[in-house]
């Protein structure tokens, strides 16, 4: 049996987990329009972040696409 590759969106896994942009921006400390910016590709998310979005999440850091 193949293994499924499945990711999420940013916002997908944000949105699944219950958070607004400025909810999610006050956890880990950054401002709203670094979360839009993430969601639209307009900036990467350094690999610091991604971490701590899994884990705010409670995903793996595999699930989030950047």
């Amino acid at each position: 049996m193949e293994k499924q590759n499945i990711q999420l969106s940013m916002k997908a896994a944000r949105l699944n987990a219950g958070y607004t942009q400025a909810a999610l921006a006050n956890k880990l400390g950054l401002s709203p329009k670094t979360i839009s910016d993430w969601e639209n590709k307009k900036v990467p998310i350094k690999p610091l972040y991604v971490y701590a979005l899994a884990y705010t999440f409670g995903i793996s850091d595999q699930l989030i696409r950047v």
